[in-house]
């Protein structure tokens, strides 16, 4: 059986079910900026590198 809560208990505790669930939903939102972020920049690094190999390795490749 459940414990008997006033009203007020009860609202506090769904307003601070829905704090959370907010806070959860703007830490979501930050992690996939952070990630996209993170992920063109790294793309960017992996492909200038392998444009410099490319160049150098040049007479592997005859045109």
């Amino acid at each position: 059986m459940l414990p008997k809560t006033s009203v007020k208990e009860r609202r506090l505790w769904l307003s601070s079910e829905h704090n959370s669930f907010e806070s959860a939903k703007n830490q979501c939102d930050s992690s996939a900026a952070l990630v996209t972020v993170v992920g063109v920049l790294v793309e960017v690094l992996v492909m200038l590198s392998l444009v410099a190999i490319a160049k150098r390795n040049r007479r592997l490749f005859p045109a």
